[in-house]
């Protein structure tokens, strides 16, 4: 951590201990010293097994402040790491948007009902920048809707989307930026890329890669003419089984409902 010289202590001078993660808080103008330091750090975060997720998330809590990221939570004793080891909703939506609200709509919902007040629940308030997608077993049967991601994270400024399938993260990205320049740029053709053809509003493919945490990856290709063809009332011309189809294409079907995903080799795992 790097810190502007200010007149203001920074620090409070006894000891606060948490093991192995959390020590002394010190100043030095010593840009030497600041390098070897940070060289120092940087290779914690390489580390396997090592620290460099949870010094992460401590800098995106400390950044927000403490009595803010409670408020996010919205339940009393709410907690952002638990017994799951993949982590909690709220840590993916508070490093996207910088709130660790657990509710993915968009905007300000308020819920009450005749006998309590309307109460608001912040989801996600602005357009992020790098998407959210979220498909479970749950999923197949009703959720509520405050739990599913909303245009604001289906449709971010970059084609890229943190995915939680069936437990499970993982990343989808499309390297072409254009792809979803605005809300329609979807439905646009970019003639230097032969990612994306079919110049017709409802006719479009693309490719999108996914990397799984474990390592895996595969590149699948997505076209949406399915859709169009279904809207046309010709249900045989690619509606894929959805009761056959992967965790991962169900995920996809998530943002793009009824397209068809195509890939090469073994099917995609989440």
């Amino acid at each position: 951590m790097a810190l502007l010289p200010i007149e203001d202590k920074l620090y409070v001078g006894h000891f606060h201990f948490f093991p192995n993660k959390t020590s002394y808080l010190c100043i030095s103008g010593n840009c030497n010293l600041f390098y070897y330091f940070y060289l120092f750090i940087f290779f914690q975060f390489e580390d396997e097994p090592g620290p460099g997720s949870l010094l992460i998330l401590y800098s995106a809590v400390f950044t927000r402040g403490i009595p803010r990221v409670k408020a996010d939570l919205d339940i009393e004793k709410g907690q952002l790491v638990t017994s799951v080891e993949e982590g909690s909703h709220c840590i993916v939506t508070l490093m996207l948007t910088g709130r660790a609200t657990p509710y993915l709509h968009n905007g300000v919902v308020y819920v009450g009902d005749e006998d309590h007040y309307a109460m608001p629940q912040f989801g996600i308030l602005t357009r992020s920048e790098v998407g959210f997608l979220v498909w479970d077993e749950g999923a197949e049967a009703k959720v509520e809707e405050s739990r599913q991601p909303g245009s604001r994270l289906k449709t971010p400024s970059l084609p890229v989307w943190v995915t939680s399938c069936a437990g499970h993260y993982g990343v989808l990205f499309n390297t072409n930026r254009e792809l979803l320049r605005n809300y329609h740029a979807e439905r646009r053709l970019s003639e230097n890329n032969f990612n994306l053809i079919l110049r017709n509003n409802f006719y479009f493919r693309f490719d999108l890669h996914y990397y799984s945490c474990g390592g895996s990856h595969n590149l699948l290709s997505i076209d949406t003419r399915y859709e169009e063809s279904l809207a046309g009332g010709n249900e045989s011309s690619g509606r894929e089984d959805h009761t056959s189809a992967t965790p991962l294409e169900k995920l996809i079907h998530t943002k793009w409902q009824d397209a068809h995903v195509h890939w090469t080799g073994q099917a995609p795992v989440a």
